[in-house]
Formats: structure tokens, sequence, C-alpha cells
């Protein structure tokens, strides 16, 4: 497995479980949250390529740029009915 993928998927578990911890659930929910993290990251993460956008690198991860599509993810699933 490449850096960048580790460090995205350790960054998207750590982001789910806080976000969770936050918000609480079930363990469902805390498994959907972190698969929404990850999605949203593995979002940021392409579009910051694409688009040349660097803010703040960790190698090749963009984390200001993941983070954002991580957390806009978490909230979106997470909207009230």
């Amino acid at each position: 497995m490449s850096p960048t993928i580790l460090l995205l998927v350790i960054l998207a578990v750590a982001t789910g479980l806080i976000y969770h911890l936050w918000r609480g659930g079930g363990f469902a929910r805390l498994i959907l949250s972190i698969v929404a993290a990850g999605i949203g990251m593995a979002i940021g993460q392409v579009l910051s390529q694409l688009f040349g956008w660097r803010l703040i690198l960790l190698g090749e991860v963009h984390l200001v740029q993941a983070l954002i599509g991580g957390l806009l993810v978490l909230v979106l699933i997470n909207r009230p009915e």
C-alpha cells in the first residue's frame, strides 16, 4: 500500500471516529462515519490534484482539502431529516 493511501486511510478513520464521538450513535453509525469520511477525503484529494490546489501538503496528501472533503460528506450524511 502506498504511503499516501495509508495516510488517507488513517486520517479518514481518525476523522470518522472523532465525528462519531462528538455526534454519538451505534456501531453501524461509526462504520458509516468512517466510510463517509474516507469517501469525502478521497474526493477532496482528487479535486485538489486535478485543480492544482496546494495549501498544506504532507507528502502527497493535501491535508486541508482532504479534511474539508471528509467533513463535508460527514455533515451531509448526518443532516436532520
